[in-house]
């Protein structure tokens, strides 16, 4: 189990969690729409922003649950994986406030 102490592992998780969530709140809440539609309507409206912070939130979990089992490098992966889709939201805050 030591040898998935790595890097890359935190990166992985820490896209493949959000991506879980992204498809865990369309079915929660917005399964009215189809599923090929919903990023769509999240572009036209305000609603990216939301979706995606409630999608790296339970990177903050992962994170603590790596560093706790002492997995630092894998906790330095999600911490980076969280660093980008955090930028990235704070991008699209930027663009959604000027429009």
């Amino acid at each position: 189990m030591r040898k998935l102490n790595t890097l890359l592992t935190g990166i992985f998780a820490g896209i493949v969690l959000p991506a879980v969530i992204f498809v865990l709140l369309y079915y929660a809440k917005f399964s009215s729409l189809r599923f090929i539609e919903f990023p769509k309507q999240m572009l036209m409206g305000t609603l990216l922003p939301l979706v995606l912070s409630w999608c790296i939130l339970p990177n903050l979990l992962l994170f603590f649950i790596f560093n706790w089992t002492d997995w630092l490098k894998a906790a330095k992966g999600v911490l980076a994986s969280t660093v980008v889709i955090t930028l990235m939201l704070f991008g699209l805050k930027v663009i959604y406030s000027l429009i």
